[in-house]
């Protein structure tokens, strides 16, 4: 829309199976970046990112794929223009236990680097933001277990990690 709120374009993308955005930024370029999940190519899903020009066209477009169900949930863009991808995978007992961090290149969609973390107290990253040192904090959840006498049962604990856009995690739970 513009300024005053009037639709200057509207465009559907994707193909015929389900998909879906999760989040967008507007790039340092001017253009705008939008992260989620598609069926397209993968009957379990794939993580997807799709750069659109200002105008709607697509620029470029990226699936992460696996064995698993992948969803891009959240991105940022750091001060040299890279975007930092998180992507959340589900494996087939339907349980979240690893995310990914992909680094990519603002102007192609090339890698740069990715970061796997895993573990099974994992749920998921929900959101992400960008600090004003050019860092980024990850916010989600986690399964932890309550005490050792209560084993079985486990609650949704909040999970909060810095970290450089280098991989260096500054502190994490």
């Amino acid at each position: 829309t513009n300024s005053t709120g009037e639709q200057q374009w509207s465009k559907f993308i994707g193909g015929k199976k389900l998909n879906s955005f999760k989040n967008a930024i507007a790039t340092n370029d001017g253009n705008i970046v939008a992260v989620g999940n598609t069926f397209d190519q993968s009957p379990s899903g794939d993580a997807w990112i799709v750069k659109i020009s200002s105008a709607g066209d697509i620029a470029w477009e990226k699936t992460l794929s696996g064995n698993d169900y992948e969803i891009a949930e959240s991105l940022q863009q750091n001060t040299s223009g890279d975007l930092q991808v998180i992507v959340n995978v589900t494996d087939p007992k339907q349980q979240n236990n690893l995310f990914i961090i992909n680094s990519l290149q603002n102007s192609n969609g090339n890698e740069n680097w990715s970061k796997i973390f895993a573990d099974n107290s994992i749920d998921k990253i929900t959101a992400t933001t960008r600090t004003t040192d050019d860092e980024v904090l990850l916010t989600g959840t986690a399964a932890r277990s309550l005490a050792p006498c209560y084993q079985s049962k486990e609650q949704k604990n909040a999970w909060l990690i810095k970290m450089r856009t280098e991989l260096d995690a500054l502190w994490a739970p």
